[in-house]
């Protein structure tokens, strides 16, 4: 890598790490506590016990606290084998999460970084990529799943580190596949199936459409296959370092009740409705769900009676006004392979709301034990910032066509208007049109629950 490259990124990461030193500030120091849902209820006293053992030197292998007693190290997440989960043997468990977010936000800031850097779009792009990554929504929206964040921010810097294994020779090759091991090991030791197994078919997927791209385009095959192997001999090498942390819990988990099939209104319980897709765009426009006062609940959470499963995804708007001349960019030859990511991810978070969601449940075994799809939002959030990193460098090279930026125009014209009728709707009038439909939708959902 360059030197220019090496101070900037220095500089990236100093900045970042302020930033976010400043907003956590508050727990760092101990005058704030994280405490909702399963941070009081299962993060918190299961990290004590954990930090306590580690304290002197133990790893605690069955955990006696947890129901009648059940082996700790079958419990994927927080994982035993994890490093960055030991530092709360150091610190108490508020800075210890704190210190655990900040590392994990700047890890997603970076790789973005390196990632778009190495398509060759320049800084303000690699910049953008890199903010948008670790300050995004989702990001910032799951100290309650902090493991779910924690394994989605090793993805963006294993894509780069694959495309280093790509371009690099000799030495620099070698050390690069390692890095490829080692952070394939750690994505898998956050202990989240739900992120790291899509996270690892989207690079093995990568790794073939380079291949095929290359293939096709009659470079050396020699050298061609020689990348491919290698890349693949270094995702194997580090699912196999990964083993101590997921072998006891796949020998566990034919005990778990989630083996014998739960229910498709279970697993599909939290699905990403109109209103979390609409949060990718705009900041909480119906305000703060999980507030009980909230009048618009009804109409945005889809499980009505209970709270969201995070606050929201947010990207914002610059965003995606400048993903759309990425997407639509021709010379980009990886867009087609986004676009199916995004399109497909977004498919599967809506779950419950597409028709054939239960149908995909049934279609792939075992893959009810990972409940919940909206957490997969991560996916197209991902590829709308390396979408809206490339709309920044068209944009800086003038090369976005005309076409392009008319229909942009359109599209954010059209969403004002929708946005203006609904706000010129009185409440009342909106608040008592709708309640029939929901209270209709809240009963079938609960007579599936039910059954």
């Amino acid at each position: 890598m360059k030197m220019p490259y090496v101070g900037i990124i220095s500089i990236f990461v100093v900045v970042l790490v302020a930033a976010l030193t400043m907003f956590y500030l508050p727990f760092l120091n101990g005058q704030a506590s994280f405490y909702l849902f399963d941070i009081t209820n299962f993060y918190e006293p299961t990290l004590k016990v954990l930090a306590e053992n580690w304290r002197q030197g133990r790893f605690m292998l069955w955990n006696p606290y947890s129901y009648c007693g059940m082996p700790q190290i079958a419990i994927t997440e927080p994982n035993l084998f994890y490093p960055p989960n030991w530092i709360f043997a150091l610190v108490p468990f508020n800075t210890g999460l704190a210190l655990s977010l900040i590392l994990h936000q700047v890890l997603a800031g970076l790789g973005s970084f390196l990632l778009v850097a190495s398509f060759g779009w320049g800084i303000l792009p690699a910049c953008l990529a890199g903010l948008s990554a670790a300050l995004c929504g989702y990001m910032f929206s799951l100290q309650t799943n902090y493991t779910l964040m924690a394994c989605a921010a090793w993805m963006p810097i294993l894509l780069w580190l694959l495309r280093c294994v790509d371009r690099q020779t000799g030495l620099r090759r070698a050390v690069s596949i390692a890095c490829v091991s080692f952070s394939t090991a750690m994505m898998i030791l956050t202990g989240r199936p739900e992120i790291f197994g899509p996270a690892l078919l989207i690079v093995l997927g990568y790794a073939a459409f380079s291949f095929a791209a290359k293939f096709t385009e009659g470079e050396n095959k020699f050298n061609t296959w020689t990348v491919v192997i290698l890349q693949t001999f270094a995702l194997g090498l580090g699912v196999l370092m990964a083993a101590p942390g997921i072998l006891p819990a796949m020998e566990w988990l034919p005990l778990s009740p989630r083996a014998e099939g739960l229910v498709p209104a279970d697993i599909l319980f939290w699905s990403a409705n109109w209103y979390d897709f609409l949060c990718l765009i705009l900041p909480q426009p119906l305000g703060d769900l999980y507030l009980r006062t909230n009048s618009f609940s009804n109409l945005a959470l889809a499980n009505p009676a209970l709270e969201p499963y995070f606050a929201s995804a947010f990207v914002g708007p610059i965003l995606i006004a400048l993903a759309v001349p990425g997407i639509c960019d021709r010379a980009f030859r990886q867009r087609w392979f986004l676009i199916a990511i995004c399109v497909v991810s977004m498919v599967l978070a809506a779950g419950r709301f597409m028709p054939f969601g239960e149908f995909v449940l049934y279609l792939i075994p075992g893959i009810g034990v990972l409940r919940y799809p909206v957490k997969l939002l991560f996916f197209p959030v991902l590829c709308l910032i390396i979408f809206a990193a490339r709309g920044l460098y068209l944009v800086m090279e003038n090369k976005v066509p005309k076409s392009t930026q008319v229909a942009n125009l359109i599209c954010w014209l059209a969403l004002l208007v929708a946005g203006l009728v609904l706000y010129l709707i009185p409440e009342p009038l909106l608040l008592n049109q709708v309640p029939n439909a929901v209270t209709f939708l809240r009963l079938k959902f609960s007579s599936q629950l039910l059954l």
